[in-house]
């Protein structure tokens, strides 16, 4: 692999600018290479019936995010980013020129960040208004994070952090080609991003190179952070690795799959989805303990809800509720791919998006 990474991180108080368009994507595929150890039916479990919260004009891909007591807020492909009060519907709605493609983030001051494909970074008061808008260079393929002493991180043509409270680039660290994955913060004061040339880097908050661990494969997943430092993250090219806090190689899983979703951690194991539908529990030392057979390939994170349940949707439609066992609760199907990862509500609902622009609510 040659030059993999551009290794500069640039402070600027301007921004470039990309006019590009998306098609929505489309659920990926690829062959299964191994057979599961452990395989529970798909069609076990009782129905969830599911609710119609609102209906886009496009697809949804982002993860809805909660606002305040009853609040939500949605995106969609069609650039369309609404709050919805979960008993009296649409509060509000903005259109962007762009798909939005990841979650809105909320800061503590209530005000909103999205983030759209053709590198517009929004923030939004409680009742929808401008505060600012900034353009980085995109594509923009995901949600921006915020920390909590108010920088925003975000993955586009490079990793940006900016000032929440302005939307001013404080740095730009600069890699070789756009980046496709949500930063995750690391409780050392680090942002982690994998990039499409398959390199994990730790960016410290100055903006400067911590280290870098090379998977030797692109990856399309987001990584998880954990509350000891470990970065679990998964690559396209059929592994699950675990790095420690100072990017060295703590264990390697074959999964035999590729691998789109971030994974999520239950309280003694850590789950991730495949591009064969299979749904993988591995322990913290990196062995297999079960594994679920899904319908359609599961391209999102799951959620893991306060009683350890996994919910999971899957790119043939279905939404999967399983206990941290794997086994499975129960089941929907939406009739179009969920490639929105689930949010789970402090009742126990879950709200997911799906293909036909639905945000659904369905219930424990």
């Amino acid at each position: 692999m040659n030059n993999p990474i551009i290794g500069l991180a640039v402070a600027t108080t301007t921004s470039a600018c990309l006019f590009c368009c998306v098609s929505a994507p489309q659920p990926r595929t690829s062959a299964t290479t191994i057979k599961p150890s452990a395989e529970a039916s798909p069609r076990s479990g009782v129905d969830s019936m599911p609710t119609s919260l609102y209906r886009f004009l496009g697809k949804i891909i982002a993860q809805p995010t909660l606002y305040g007591k009853n609040g939500v807020i949605c995106a969609a492909l069609d650039g369309s980013v609404a709050l919805l009060d979960r008993t009296r519907g649409l509060k509000w709605k903005r259109s962007l020129e762009s798909p939005v493609l990841g979650a809105v983030a909320v800061g503590e001051n209530g005000l909103l960040f999205a983030a759209s494909y053709d590198g517009t970074l929004l923030a939004l008061d409680e009742h929808g208004e401008d505060r600012w808008r900034t353009k980085i260079a995109g594509p923009i393929e995901s949600g921006p994070i915020l920390s909590s002493e108010g920088t925003l991180f975000v993955a586009g043509n490079g990793l940006y952090a900016l000032d929440a409270g302005s939307g001013r680039v404080r740095w730009r660290w600069v890699t070789a080609a756009p980046l496709q994955t949500e930063p995750a913060l690391h409780p050392d004061g680090m942002v982690i991003v994998g990039t499409m040339h398959g390199v994990v880097l730790a960016i410290n908050r100055a903006g400067q190179l911590a280290w870098r661990y090379d998977t030797k494969a692109s990856i399309s997943a987001s990584a998880l952070v954990q509350k000891n430092g470990t970065v679990i993250i998964g690559t396209d090219g059929a592994g699950l690795l675990a790095l420690s806090a100072k990017g060295q190689l703590l264990w390697e899983l074959k999964t035999g799959c590729a691998i789109y979703g971030k994974p999520a951690a239950t309280a003694s194991s850590i789950v991730v989805g495949c591009d064969d539908g299979r749904l993988l529990s591995v322990d913290h030392e990196g062995t297999l303990l079960w594994t679920f057979q899904a319908e359609g390939a599961i391209e999102s994170h799951p959620a893991i809800d306060q009683a350890n349940r996994i919910i999971v949707g899957t790119a043939g439609g279905f939404v999967y509720a399983l206990s941290a066992e794997g086994t499975a609760l129960w089941q929907t199907f939406l009739g179009q791919a969920v490639l929105s990862s689930p949010r789970i509500t402090q009742d126990g609902s879950v709200l997911v998006g799906a293909h036909d622009g639905v945000l659904y609510a369905l219930s424990p």
